[in-house]
């Protein structure tokens, strides 16, 4: 670096010498505007013509108004308003905008004007044929709509008529052409795949009408039969073609019939081409003697691989009709992101050898004028907003005004009357309730041994008959009825599973009956579900009413009904019982849905089969009815059913059918309209030979016209029948009407160049409400940029163009956004939005993978965009510039950049972002534009005025510069100069060559020029001079920069090089690191890889601390099949500190299989070691002893030679190692400081100047490499100390209060088994086992027969008379005279110790047993250590028995024994051992104790995936968990899915909902409780209750619940139980959670169940504070999307979430990487960090990867976290618990086992910090802070000690002085503490060193406001220094 400073003064005096380079300008000067004009110069001009969207053109010679020759170009308009433009030229190369065809093609048309979810987008008007027609002297245009369904020929008597004659047919042909014969007459041709031919009759008025006597013609049946000689094994039915043929133009030349139009072939070809098919004439033509022939198949080398293909021909200086002449044509090219791009070509008319004529085509690049001297222009222009003087486009004239399509309905919507249930419907057996009288009903009874006699009875007038039962014993005993699968081919009547049913019944009960209560409750049940309940007075018969929803598995094959009462044993009657189908009321879409309506020809009036050979007919194996619909004789599973049927856009439907077929498959249901749109009404798998139903809820297409829905299979070609059919409109949805005067004229005339997307609402736009402005007032709320009406745009150009509005925004109104937009499915908006009372710049944008690769109506429509709010608008005028680079004319394919700018004066422009790639999508069809909008989130009614349109060729871009890459070979140094900055750049090139430090030549290349996104190459021979070394700069704007510091030998060219002196990299994680060779081999650092700086060298270097998944990767040569080249070198200089486990460089990707790690490398120390492993038994190493270098500088090259490694330091050979080829060791990258093992702190290394060559060095050529400049300076250490952290008396930001917090889930073993202080492991005998995803009943798990030497005892699990309905199970022991015991497995057995009690209890019955029970406790040698009587005697009812057991010795991993007296047989259940001394009865000891000693702030609780559970059935239900702890409702864990050493995991809930409660008034913190919100995990099954089902609503009422619970008096019910508990107070509850890690998909609509409970929650209790969920991780495109939805929903609530859950596990690289996360997010809503862990991988019992490197970077984490408090509010580390052997998630916060815990570093961390929090922080900087030094900080002050509180981490493997400075407003006291945490990053606490990891506290004194405090290595610290007084300013 000295020698390369001298250089370059020596370089810049020559320089001067030679002419002078000071003053060179800096900017290159802009051209004059060029716009769309393609003109080189005056004579020539390039292709495509127009880098601009003007799709599918049809162009005609004909004359301008004035009679002046001119030329005409149609083309397509898609949705886009006025449509089909006409462009005009004189010179056929520059075009103008000249008139419209037409201003809108039906104003009625919902989708070409956006209303009622309905858009044209990629649809409206289609590829338009123009031809002039000599007999009535007019110009016609035809094309079709599928939007409209029709087809449209308009006519005029010059192109730039204002106003055309139109006439419309009913169906949409296909790519339509005009064709006019030699006798005057006029053809529409039209199809795809094939040609049709129709005869028009055209009248003198300009009208057309279809020939009556002409019936259609197929002119070309087999395109591609005519190209089959193109094609190799062409076969007529053979997959040749993406598109056969389509787009005609149709001409009449010499008096023979041409054809032309695109096909695309797939073999040989593989791009569109233009094809031309012939015929002598049309009768010929429709004979099919047709020949065809390729006239242009030629991409002009395009890299994109488009063929230029599709558009028209003309004849510009001849008659139309003959070959005679200069006939040219004007076709497009797909261009990316600039659309289709039409070309001007040649036209060659060439006889074959047949002697036939053909049209053939060529184009270029480049291409002479064909007519000189006419004026360049643009089509697209700048605009001041002036009113023109002449309407744009008139309505055209037709002969019959079309009749507008307006639905009226009512405003308050669809009234839906409530459903009177019919008892035939229902589908019970015998709903009736009739029989015989006095004898039993049929198909009811008495459940099987149940008591109680069913009878029939009769009413007094004889008219009804009834149900009556007596003789019940239980409030269980009813009347039931079997629902089973049906026998031998019966009727089924089980309920549909995920089907909604209404309930009713009558029920009726006599005052006078034995045990009658004063009110009763009865029930009707389903399996024990109950699916209806109400209450019934006495001696009235009452209808009990209800919905319910039938779970996706819960009706399976045998199945019950039955009535009972809830509470009394009273004898009842039951009358009407009635089950049956919910019924959406609504108008029935489907005709003839049962099939009862056949036809004479035997088939249901409506119905028929798709068009594949299939028959359709009546059967009269029927669903329901006499008939189905049988489609027979099918080909392919694609052979269906179909109605035509009409739907509303937009509108939900519920779809239903039953099908049958003979083999099992999937059946579905499709939607099938409008050329190519196909959606999914329903699905469902149909089983083989049963009647099944495939039903759904679907919406129509946004785009819906006509069309029809077919069922069909998805695999089976079997045939198969259909009934019972339904569409049904779903109610409450409103149509939206066109408002009055929307379609009026208001005399605004906008320029020409201007469309909007839709037709405007005219009333919401003005040229003329202020002079020289356009207004745009917004007309309806809309959610997007693409669902906004009135949206006015113009095309973009290539290759850039930049468009600038000015804008006053004094009238918009809240929610309102108005800018510059690119309309396309991906777009970014620029622009100002109101968001309470202010303006703000706001730019919004699609991300790039937003669609996940599927571009649907259901995501690019609804979908919400990024927004960033930029910054506040001070004052009303706004600036906004959209920049566009969407390619150069060369043959680069683009992916196009859009870059945003916003400015406050229109001359200052902030940069806001960009889109780095510009998708080109269907979807919308067009190419990129510039639109200006102004629409309405909330309020309609505000505008925008905007000043003007300009629009500019040149573009600022990013504001990057330009940039530049040299190499030399041969004497010839090669630069590239590189230009990203999209306008064209210049710079001088300097190179210079040396000889011992003297000039010996200077080369300049003055004023080089760039042109955008591009690069220029300059060359200098720097042969026949004598020199040593060569320099290269740029000069660019007065900055001289070397373009390599890296000073190249002569001869020797590079492969890839490597400096780390400039800032390319952020912050020095996972960043890359140029190539500043030139050929683009980047390299990246991993993990906490970082710059250092070197003062010796003047410059950074690399530094590498040992830490895992720390190192610099690049890439290594490669040779063919890209696989590495067996000879290549490696070269650096490097000072290795520190031996270590890892290669100081090693080639190969330490990949593993099953041969283990592969690799090869050497590591330097005072020896070296070289070393290639090919797998791990074969490992060939050589020890190189006293050949290295430590602590000092050395360069060291590695060559690399056909299976030989030599290495090289300071250019002397110090020894080989051979045997081995790149492929055994997987060479597929390079690394420095890699190693395949864990971290090892103690490797610490420093590398500057990485080179790779691609090929072996020589000895002699490693000596000519570079050596390390300055030797024998040595890197200092010292100059890494940092300095002036300042600490200012300024206040920054509130810090919440208890900001740190816990968050526990039943994971790793931690409620049963951990925290819970029950020693008794399945106490309760309801364990199940859980293995490969199936759950079994293992009630005797744990427990044994004792002693196992004895014999002849017995343990039987039973479940008659249990203990209650929830514990139902319990164990049977029979003793024998030598097994009177039965032990418990107690996990790891129980601990007791000398002296202390633990309390027993347990119930127990017998009939027979004579004698007591007792327990005790027997050590390893058998002998008791406890012992204890629990009862002398046993009832025969179960009696719960307690007793005070303690412990007279120590005893560990002991047996725990209940023993009987006597020989006999006793029933047990509710087992139980608590430790006496367990906090508040409930909680173990010490590590209840480790959680207080935190201090948290508060406690989320019980999850995690917990809360959701495998499937609804498993998830944790809050009520399960409260009230006695014997019965409470076991439920197996979900974690024991994940090893089989867990999957006996259980969840007794004895620490549930109420010792959750109790738990946080021990730690003093909040409670925070999560429920679940309908949903099982959607990591696992996913399983949902619809939301609209009343088993929804009980979820919400669930949480209402809980509220009550935790805070309601104790008159309410669940307060009460609360009290009955033991706490009659109020636990406070303030926050609770919805749902856990939920994201949004279209079945579950999340947003919606989380939008239910908020609005219920607040209805009842409008201060619970509620926490959201922002799904799964940060990382996840879920995140945005919920951030999204959340935003918007609380501009309009702002109660709709406290805090939203994010979650993050991540490695620590991750951690440092984005330690500035927060500090950009929007403040308005506050953010929970409910669950992070610093983590590499997750691994079952690893309590080694609690590592304090990953406690660490949490530290560093949180100290942004806590920087960031006023939008961070809480954070929790997950998980909490683990026991050891016990664990299925690593790593945790605290360990333990049976004995013993201790806590993790991360636990001294979350310790540290949770007991150290400020009030606010303070105003502080710590010089070069952040990830670049590794080191982190915050400050705060907390206002009840007076403390100044500095937390610190320092990352780096030395200690840091830092000089803390700290503002004379605070008068400190000298004192202060320093609590600390340092140790070596891979070290890790462990149950035998719990403490080795952990804090320590010293005191400090002499404290000044100055003070230099040394901060350990690898070290978090929390200083708290004393202050007597403290000034703060706020």
């Amino acid at each position: 670096m000295k020698l390369l400073k001298k250089a370059i003064s020596l370089l810049l005096s020559v320089a001067m010498l030679s002419g002078g380079i000071v003053g060179l300008a800096s900017e290159t000067e802009h051209a004059a505007f060029k716009g769309t004009s393609p003109d080189i110069d005056e004579n020539t001009f390039r292709n495509p013509m127009l880098l601009t969207d003007v799709a599918d053109p049809d162009c005609v010679a004909g004359t301008d108004k004035e009679g002046n020759k001119a030329y005409y170009v149609v083309s397509t308009a898609m949705s886009y308003s006025p449509g089909a433009p006409i462009m005009r030229s004189y010179d056929l190369v520059n075009w103008e905008n000249v008139s419209y065809v037409y201003d809108s093609l039906d104003y009625s048309s919902d989708a070409l004007s956006l209303r009622n979810n309905q858009h044209a987008f990629g649809k409206g008007q289609w590829a338009a044929s123009m031809r002039y027609h000599e007999g009535t002297h007019r110009y016609y245009v035809l094309f079709s709509s599928y939007t409209t369904g029709k087809t449209y020929i308009y006519s005029a008597e010059n192109p730039e008529d204002r106003q055309w004659n139109k006439t419309v047919i009913d169906g949409a042909w296909h790519d339509p052409s005009l064709y006019v014969d030699a006798d005057g007459q006029m053809y529409a041709l039209f199809g795809s795949g094939e040609v049709n031919c129709l005869r028009l009759l055209p009248d003198e008025d300009g009208y057309v009408t279809v020939d009556p006597s002409f019936e259609t013609q197929k002119l070309i049946t087999d395109m591609g039969a005519y190209l089959g000689n193109y094609i190799n094994n062409y076969t007529p039915d053979g997959d040749h073609f993406i598109i056969k043929g389509e787009g005609s133009h149709a001409y009449c030349v010499d008096g023979k019939m041409y054809i032309i139009m695109i096909s695309w072939p797939k073999e040989d070809i593989w791009k569109r081409i233009m094809v031309c098919y012939q015929a002598a004439s049309l009768q010929d033509a429709i004979e099919n003697s047709f020949k065809g022939k390729i006239i242009l198949d030629d991409t002009v080398g395009y890299a994109g691989g488009e063929g230029v293909a599709q558009g028209g021909i003309m004849n510009t200086t001849g008659a139309a009709n003959s070959s005679d002449g200069d006939w040219k044509g004007i076709i497009y090219q797909d261009r990316g992101p600039a659309g289709r791009c039409p070309f001007l070509l040649d036209v060659n008319w060439e006889t074959d050898n047949d002697g036939l004529k053909w049209p053939m085509l060529s184009t270029a690049q480049t291409m002479e004028k064909p007519i000189k001297g006419k004026p360049s222009t643009s089509i697209v222009v700048s605009d001041e907003f002036d009113n023109g003087t002449e309407r744009n486009v008139y309505p055209a004239r037709t002969k019959t005004e079309p009749t507008a399509k307006i639905a009226s309905f009512s405003a308050e919507g669809v009234k839906v009357a409530a459903r009177e249930l019919k008892i035939e419907d229902s589908i019970v057996d015998n709903p009736y309730c009739d029989g015989n009288v006095g004898e039993g009903p049929w198909y009811w009874g008495t459940e099987p041994e149940k008591t109680g006699t069913v009878t029939v009875m009769q009413d007094e007038n004889n008219e009804n008959k009834y149900m009556h039962i007596t003789g019940r014993e239980a409030v269980e005993d009813g009347i039931f009825e079997w629902c089973n699968a049906p026998d031998n081919g019966g009727a089924d009547k089980r309920p549909l599973n995920g089907t909604t049913y209404d309930i009713s019944f009558k029920a009726r009960y006599s005052s006078s009956s034995a045990n009658a209560p004063a009110n009763e409750i009865f029930a009707l049940k389903f399996n024990g579900a109950t699916l209806a309940s109400g209450e019934v007075q006495p001696d009235t018969w009452t209808t009990i009413t209800g919905k319910y929803t039938f779970g996706e598995n819960e009706v399976g094959q045998y199945n019950s009904y039955k009535l009972v009462t809830e509470n009394s044993t009273v004898d009842f009657d039951i009358d009407d019982v009635i089950v049956t189908e919910e019924q959406i009321e609504g108008e029935e879409i489907v005709d003839n849905g049962g099939m009862e309506s056949i036809d004479g020809n035997n088939l249901p009036y409506y119905w028929g089969a798709t068009d594949g050979g299939a028959t359709a007919q009546a059967d009269t194996d029927a669903y329901k009815g006499n008939y189905s619909l049988k489609i027979a004789n099918r080909k392919n599973a694609g052979d269906a059913a179909r109605q035509y049927i009409g739907l509303t856009p937009g509108f939900e439907y519920a779809f239903s059918a039953w099908v049958k077929c003979s083999e099992a498959d999937t059946f579905k249901a499709t939607l099938l309209t409008n050329y190519w749109m196909e959606s999914t009404m329903a699905s469902g798998d149909v089983k083989a030979g049963e009647w099944t139903r495939i039903k759904g809820i679907f919406t129509a297409p946004s785009d819906w016209q006509n069309g029809c829905f077919i069922i069909q299979s998805e695999n089976t070609a079997a045939d198969f029948l259909v009934d019972d059919v339904s569409i049904k409109e779903l109610p409450g949805q409103i149509l939206e009407t066109p408002k009055e005067g929307e379609n009026d004229y208001n005399g605004s005339n906008l320029n020409l160049a201007w469309q909007w997307t839709h037709v405007p609402d005219n009333t919401c736009w003005s040229l003329t409400d202020r002079d020289g402005w356009l207004r745009i007032t917004t007309n309806k709320p809309t959610k997007n940029i693409q669902l906004a009406r009135n949206v006015l745009t113009q095309r973009c150009y290539g290759p850039t163009s930049a468009g600038t509005i000015k804008m006053d925004v004094s009238h918009m109104k809240n929610g309102d956004y108005a800018g510059l937009t690119t309309m396309q499915t991906r777009y970014g908006n620029i622009g100002i939005k109101m968001m309470d009372n202010k303006k703000y710049f706001v730019y919004q944008y699609i991300k790039e993978d937003a669609y996940n690769g599927e571009i649907t109506d259901d995501n690019w429509l609804k979908l919400t965009p990024q927004e960033e709010i930029l910054g506040e608008l001070h004052g009303d005028e706004a600036y906004v510039k959209l920049e566009y680079f969407i390619g150069n004319f060369d043959n680069k394919k683009e992916d196009g950049t859009a870059y945003f700018h916003y400015s406050e004066n229109g001359k200052d422009w902030k940069y806001a972002g960009g889109l780095d790639r510009l998708d080109y999508d269907l979807k919308q069809f067009t190419g990129y534009k510039f639109g200006l909008f102004n629409y309405a989130s909330e309020e309609v009614g505000g505008y925008v005025d905007y000043d003007y349109f300009h629009v500019e060729d040149d573009i600022i871009g990013d504001g990057s510069t330009i940039d530049a890459v040299a190499s030399i070979s041969n004497d010839v140094v090669d630069v590239s100069v590189l230009n990203n900055t999209m306008t064209t750049q210049s710079a001088d090139i300097y190179v210079a060559a040396y000889k011992n430090g003297v000039l010996s030549k200077l080369e300049i290349e003055k004023d080089k020029s760039v042109n955008a996104k591009d690069k220029a190459n300059v060359s200098k021979d720097m042969s026949g001079i004598d020199y040593d070394k060569i320099y290269v700069y740029l000069w660019k704007a007065g900055t001289m920069t070397p373009l390599t510091d890296k000073i190249e030998a002569k001869g020797i060219e590079t492969y890839a090089l490597y400096t780390f002196n400039e800032s390319n990299t952020e912050g020095g994680v996972r960043s890359v690191i140029k190539d500043r060779s030139g050929n683009g081999h980047d390299a990246s650092l991993k993990g906490m890889a970082k710059y250092k700086t070197d003062t010796n060298r003047e410059s950074k270097v690399l530094y590498t601390n040992g830490s895992k998944d720390t190192y610099m990767e690049f890439p290594i040569p490669k040779g063919a099949n890209n696989k590495a080249l067996e000879s290549f070198t490696v070269s650096m200089d490097m000072k290795n500190l520190t031996g270590g486990n890892y290669f100081n460089f090693c080639v190969g990707d330490g990949s593993v299989d099953g041969n283990g790690h592969h690799y090869l490398g050497f590591k330097m120390a005072e020896d070296i070691l070289l070393s290639t492993v090919q797998n791990q038994f074969s490992e060939k190493k050589v020890t190189l002893e006293g050949k290295g270098k430590q602590n000092v500088w050395t360069h060291v090259d590695f060559v690399i030679d056909n299976g030989t490694s030599t290495i090289y330091v300071d250019g002397e050979n110090a020894g080989s190692l051979e045997g081995y080829t790149m492929a055994d060791i997987h060479a597929s990258v390079g690394s420095l400081s890699f190693s395949p093992w864990l971290a090892d702190p103690s490797a610490k290394c420093y590398y500057d100047n990485v080179a790779i060559y691609d090929k072996a060095f020589t000895d002699a050529e490693i000596k000519a490499l570079p050596k390390v400049n300055d030797p024998e300076d040595n890197y200092d250490e010292a100059d890494e100390n940092f300095t002036d952290y300042k600490i200012e008396a300024k206040k920054g930001v509130d810090i919440q209060d208890g900001m740190i917090g816990l968050f526990f889930e039943d994971i790793n073993y931690a409620a049963d088994g951990g925290l819970y202080a029950e020693m008794i492991e399945n106490r309760s005998f309801e364990a199940s086992s859980r293995a490969n995803w199936n759950t079994a009943y293992d009630g005797s798990y744990a427990w044994s027969v004792y002693p196992a030497s004895g014999n002849g005892a017995t343990l039987t699990m039973k479940d008659e008379n249990g203990l209650n309905e929830n514990n139902t199970h319990y164990a049977e022991f029979k003793a024998s005279g030598t097994q009177k015991g039965l032990k418990n497995a107690a996990y790891d057995g129980v601990l007791v110790k000398a002296g202390e009690k633990y309390n027993v209890s347990l119930y127990a019955k017998s009939d027979s047993y004579t004698g007591g029970i007792n327990v005790s406790v027997y050590d390893k040698d058998g002998e008791k250590a406890a012992t204890a009587q629990v009862t002398d005697s046993v009832t025969n009812d179960w009696t719960k028995y307690t007793v005070d057991m303690t412990a007279t010795k120590d005893a560990r991993k002991a047996d725990f024994v209940v023993e009987l007296d006597n020989v006999g047989t006793v029933s047990l259940d509710m087992v139980s051992c608590i430790p006496q001394n367990s906090v508040e009865g409930i909680f173990r000891k010490d590590l209840a104790e480790k959680l207080k000693a935190i201090n948290p702030g508060f406690l989320r609780f019980p999850g995690g995936c917990i809360i959701e559970g495998n499937g609804l059935e498993n998830r944790y239900n809050w009520k399960d968990t409260i009230g006695d702890v014997s019965k409470r409702k076991q439920n197996w864990n979900l974690w024991a899915d994940y090893t089989d050493d867990c999957k006996h995991y259980n969840q007794t809930y004895g620490l549930g909902f109420y010792e959750f409660f109790k738990l946080c008034e021990y730690l003093e913190c909040k409670p925070v409780p999560v429920v679940n919100a309908g949903m099982g995990c959607q990591y696992r099954w996913a399983e949902l209750v619809p939301v609209n089902s009343p088993e929804f609503q009980q979820y919400i009422q669930d949480a209402l619940d809980l509220i009550e619970f935790a805070n309601g008096d104790t008159t309410t019910t669940y307060g009460k139980i609360r009290a009955e508990m033991g706490h009659p107070d109020s636990f406070n509850l303030e926050i609770i959670g919805i749902g856990n890690e939920q994201w949004q998909t279209d079945d579950n609509k999340w947003f919606t169940r989380y939008e239910k409970f908020e609005e219920a929650i607040h209805a009842k209790y409008p201060d619970m504070k509620l926490v959201a969920t922002a799904g799964p991780n940060v990382q996840d495109p879920a995140y945005d999307q919920a951030w999204s939805w959340i935003r918007e929903n609380a501009k309009t609530n702002d109660k709709f979430a406290y805090v939203v859950d994010e979650h993050y596990y991540r490695d620590p690289s991750w951690f440092y990487g984005n330690i500035n996360f927060y500090d950009d997010y929007p403040r308005e809503i506050k953010v929970f960090a409910g669950e992070y862990a610093s983590r590499w991988y997750n691994a079952p019992n690893s309590p080694n990867l609690n590592t304090w490197e990953a406690a660490l970077s949490e530290a560093s984490y949180l100290t942004m976290v806590e920087r960031n408090a006023d939008v961070v509010y809480m954070a929790s580390y997950a998980p909490l618990f683990a026991r050891l052997n016990y664990t299925q998630w690593s790593p945790d916060m605290i360990w333990f086992d049976d004995a013993s815990s201790y806590g993790s570093p991360t636990y001294y961390v979350q310790k540290l910090f949770s007991n150290n929090m400020g009030d606010y922080t303070l105003k502080s900087s710590l010089k070069d802070y952040g990830a670049e030094t590794g080191v982190y900080s915050v400050a705060s002050y907390d206002t009840k000690t007076g403390d100044i509180i500095i937390k610190i981490a320092n990352s780096n493997d030395m200690d840091q002085v830092i000089p803390i400075e700290i503002d004379n407003s605070f008068k400190l006291t000298g004192t202060a503490t320093a609590s600390y945490i340092a140790a070596n990053p891979a070290d890790f606490n462990s149950i035998e060193n719990g403490d080795k990891v952990s804090d320590k506290k010293t005191d400090i004194t002499e404290v000044t406001n100055k003070y230099d405090y040394t901060v350990p290595a690898s070290s978090f610290t929390v200083l708290r220094i004393g202050t007597r007084a403290a000034s703060i300013a706020e």
